[in-house]
């Protein structure tokens, strides 16, 4: 596609030409105004090209299911959800295989929630939960060591069984965080919150949801579990989180990157963040940092510059010291370990942010 030119009105408005195409205007109001600017002061005419023609690689991507209208993905006059919709554009831009997202879309539309419908790629995305070809996604459970649920103990959760109530059995009050009905979660909160409940007699499973199945996802734990009437049992995860097929990621690869890692000893108490990673994420002496546990009986922590993560009563807030120094007290994690080393990963996130990840060696 051949660049003809471009008209710059006195209001900043743009007015941008390629050859066979009609002219597209941008005016300073839209989200792409000061990309598309940025892209005219170096001549990069292909990127601007992919960037206000994206309407028709949608629509030539998905064979015309998909278009876009507002800036969100639309299909049979429904818009999707932002987030899945970026996610599926974003796909589409690196020319990635979008089509387990199209499937999840397929089966969310059949929930009758719109809570669920609106809000449950947001869950999975924020969770780096995995979707599968499908479309359906991966959750995680703890079960007693005989593989009934540890309840009722009438459930049976069995490889392979497919577990299912009446929709009309599960709670769908968001704002209830403990009720009725079928318990799955992400992978963090199965092992680390509730797998702990009843001792080493508990196992964590994986299992396999379909979202039309989803009913509630309650506010509380950062979103990390849900109430379902539906799911298959997978597999003893045996310890081990399943790869991500489709994560809900703005990077290439589709998931979080590690940048740098270190083994780091526990010395008179506190866990000494290496300078480097601090000088990565660009963070100078005076910087606050927010040391912050996903909930409160979490084993790992994550520092990052973005204050607002988390509830203050599962974080803190350190200064980075003179000479860039930034300890962390073990007394974040648990008295019983103050005898680990720690893993300290610097980590790009899914949303191309910087954050370290601290977990003690067991």
């Amino acid at each position: 596609m051949n660049y003809v030119n471009t008209i710059r009105q006195n209001n900043g408005t743009m007015i941008i030409m390629f050859e066979g195409q009609a002219p597209v205007t941008i005016i300073k109001k839209m989200p792409i105004y000061d990309e598309i600017d940025k892209l005219l002061m170096v001549n990069n005419y292909d990127a601007i090209a992919d960037k206000i023609f994206i309407k028709q690689k949608v629509e030539a991507a998905s064979d015309g299911e998909f278009t876009i209208a507002n800036g969100v993905l639309v299909c049979d006059e429904e818009a999707l959800p932002t987030e899945l919709s970026k996610t599926i554009m974003d796909f589409i831009e690196l020319s990635e295989d979008f089509t387990p997202l199209v499937r999840f879309w397929r089966n969310i539309k059949l929930n009758p929630s719109e809570n669920s419908k609106l809000s449950l790629y947001g869950y999975i995305a924020a969770n780096h939960m995995t979707l599968t070809e499908d479309g359906c996604f991966i959750a995680y459970k703890a079960v007693d060591s005989d593989y009934l649920d540890s309840y009722t103990k009438t459930f049976d959760n069995s490889i392979g069984n497919t577990v299912s109530i009446d929709r009309s059995m599960v709670d769908s009050d968001v704002t209830k965080t403990c009720s009725h009905g079928l318990h799955v979660a992400a992978w963090d909160y199965a092992q680390n919150h509730y797998g702990k409940w009843g001792g080493s007699n508990r196992i964590v499973i994986e299992v396999s949801v379909n979202p039309k199945d989803v009913v509630a996802v309650p506010y509380d734990y950062n979103n990390q579990k849900m109430r379902v009437c539906e799911y298959t049992v997978l597999r003893d995860c045996g310890g081990q989180e399943l790869t991500a097929i489709v994560d809900g990621s703005d990077n290439e690869s589709g998931l979080d990157d590690v940048v740098e890692s270190y083994n780091v000893a526990v010395v008179d108490g506190r866990i000494n963040i290496p300078k480097s990673m601090l000088l990565n994420m660009g963070i100078e002496s005076g910087t606050c940092i927010k040391a912050y546990k996903p909930y409160v009986d979490a084993t790992t922590v994550y520092l990052s510059q973005r204050l607002s993560e988390c509830t203050d009563e599962n974080s803190k807030i350190y200064e980075v010291n003179e000479g860039t120094r930034l300890r962390i007290p073990v007394s974040m994690f648990s008295a019983k370990y103050a005898d680990c080393d720690f893993e300290v990963e610097l980590i790009e996130s899914y949303d191309q942010k910087l954050f370290i990840k601290v977990t003690p060696l067991f």
